[in-house]
């Protein structure tokens, strides 16, 4: 995933180094405490609640990869599109009994806008809103040999009040908020 988001990343640099009118942006970033490690570890607690048996632990989230596209419509708007993958892993247990691994992925993919509140030379202080889906794969193998696995779709947002970028044809980024993408998210962008 690093690869492609560097290889995306080093094709915009270069149509950019031609370009006039900087309304495209191409952006890859990396983000922490996610609403999919939220929701997981809700789910966790509530299955353990109701159950007694605690059916997963040790979970390891890796944070979201993104990779995003906007379009400025005009100074104050930018809307666009953002793909995020996360993966966790975690070991299982039944009655204080290791009972297997569980591999989880988290794909989402989503619309999202900017609203730009002020713009100086290179720097951009805005926010973002964003909603789309998620899907979410995970496979249970078993110490006995066997596999479970399961999938879900789920609604999902990222709300990112807090956001800045630094540079103008090529730069960085960083956001506050929560969401798929996470509670800090940063990364760098190209303009074209």
């Amino acid at each position: 995933m690093k690869k492609i988001i560097l290889g995306l990343f080093l094709v915009c640099l270069a149509f950019n180094l031609s370009a006039q009118n900087r309304r495209h942006e191409l952006r890859g970033g990396y983000g922490v405490g996610t609403s999919n490690e939220a929701i997981n570890s809700l789910s966790d607690i509530l299955i353990t609640d109701a159950t007694k048996n605690v059916v997963g632990g040790d979970k390891t989230f890796n944070g979201a990869f993104n990779l995003g596209y906007k379009y400025s419509l005009n100074e104050k708007i930018n809307v666009g599109a953002n793909f995020s993958y996360e993966r966790a892993g975690a070991t299982a247990f039944v009655d204080v009994m290791k009972s297997g691994e569980l591999k989880s992925h988290y794909y989402t993919i989503a619309a999202e806008a900017d609203y730009i509140y002020f713009r100086r030379e290179n720097f951009t202080f805005y926010s973002t809103v964003g909603l789309g889906g998620t899907i979410y794969d995970q496979k249970y193998k078993m110490n006995d040999g066997g596999e479970d696995t399961k999938s879900h779709t789920n609604l999902n947002f990222q709300l990112s009040p807090i956001g800045v970028k630094y540079g103008d044809r090529l730069g960085f980024f960083g956001e506050m908020g929560f969401g798929y993408k996470g509670l800090f998210n940063f990364g760098l962008f190209t303009r074209f």
